[in-house]
């Protein structure tokens, strides 16, 4: 394809050639990107439910003190979807209050 848009612009060899053919696959590669872009995976937030309550969340936090005396809480979020598919995240935060 780069070779053809190079035909198409009628560029001969010459001092700047590799430059401009870089720049053509830059523009190309943007285009191609663009164009099959998937749209982003839904977060806990986007996630839909249909009338059984599919996908079901279930968030467990469990607080504990590090080994430097701070206090953090770790949070577990499972996501279960009626095909079997599980999905699990940890998120370890830090505590603020006292």
């Amino acid at each position: 394809m780069l070779r053809e848009e190079l035909d198409r612009l009628g560029l001969r060899p010459g001092v700047h050639a590799n430059a401009v053919k870089q720049g053509l696959y830059a523009k190309l590669l943007l285009r191609a990107q663009a164009a099959s872009r998937l749209p982003a995976a839904p977060t806990g937030a986007d996630i839909s439910r249909d009338a059984q309550g599919w996908p079901r969340s279930e968030t467990v936090r469990q607080t504990h003190v590090a080994e430097d005396g701070t206090r953090r809480v770790t949070v577990r979020t499972t996501t279960r979807w009626p095909t079997g598919r599980k999905e699990e995240q940890v998120v370890d935060k830090p505590v603020y209050r006292k």
